[in-house]
């Protein structure tokens, strides 16, 4: 059974690039740090849309067990910003309430959905960003739509989520939606 040279190919690549990243580094322990107790606050995050339109932050702590190490994401604006040349992996989870659609009179259609999509520099054009297209016939109240991928940033090049609504109706952003991006390589 022939399964293409393809995959092995992007294993080879991952893993070269892991050991020439890494060639040269030596691990040391280091001693554990007291843990800094800071209280937490809850915020929460909804942000309804009946169209397309780019899903902004809000200054607020991180949740229990979040963190925001770097120089990329600003979380008043909803962006990561490339503090330098490289290959990015980028991740959002998106947590949609569509109970507004259900509730509406017609009919879900064909043509009913949500694209989410992470974009460079507010352009999601296709192949230089990350998108994922969702039908709304769930049964439940609240889904999670998933984007992931990498990305190539130029230094000072952001990233940022859009959401766009094709549904006959109003949909809202859940708190607790997430999004993350990582350097991976230079």
């Amino acid at each position: 059974m022939w399964c293409g040279a393809g995959p092995l190919a992007v294993v080879a690549a991952v893993f070269w690039t892991q050991c020439f990243l890494l060639h040269g580094v030596d691990a040391k322990k280091e001693r554990k740090r007291p843990k800094e107790v800071t209280p937490q606050q809850t915020e929460t995050f909804n942000a309804t849309m009946s169209n397309s339109e780019e899903v902004g932050g809000s200054v607020k702590p991180p949740a229990k067990g979040a963190f925001l190490r770097g120089l990329g994401m600003d979380q008043s604006t909803g962006r990561f910003t490339a503090p330098i040349t490289g290959i990015y992996q980028f991740s959002a989870n998106v947590h949609i309430d569509h109970n507004e659609v259900k509730r509406s009179k017609s009919q879900l259609k064909a043509r009913d959905n949500v694209r989410v999509l992470i974009c460079i520099e507010s352009l999601c054009h296709r192949y230089t960003s990350l998108e994922m297209i969702v039908g709304l016939e769930s049964n439940s109240k609240i889904f999670t739509v998933s984007v992931q991928g990498l990305l190539e940033l130029q230094v000072g090049q952001y990233t940022s989520i859009f959401v766009d609504n094709a549904a006959g109706a109003s949909i809202t952003i859940q708190n607790g939606s997430d999004f993350m991006g990582m350097l991976l390589g230079v």
